[in-house]
């Protein structure tokens, strides 16, 4: 899966979590809400800037968006034993 995906649904995942809206997560970003929909979907590499102002509106660490844990095929996370 490329970096973008991936990234891109660890954003998906913790706006909902977060309870935001992509305009929510734009207006901090200083990107608009259809920036963020193609973040979301990987059509779109976040730029510096912008990656950060996700990650302060998610109130995340940069590296919990930018390396997300993954679930392997076993249901496990990377990194885990089953």
């Amino acid at each position: 899966m490329a970096t973008r995906k991936i990234y891109g649904l660890a954003v998906r995942e913790l706006r909902k979590k977060a309870g935001l809206t992509q305009r929510e997560i734009a207006d901090v970003a200083g990107v608009t809400p259809s920036s963020i929909s193609r973040i979301e979907r990987g059509k779109r590499r976040a730029a510096p800037e912008t990656a950060v102002g996700i990650a302060d509106a998610l109130a995340a660490e940069l590296e919990d968006i930018s390396f997300p844990t993954l679930p392997t095929a076993d249901g496990t996370e990377l990194g885990e034993s089953a």
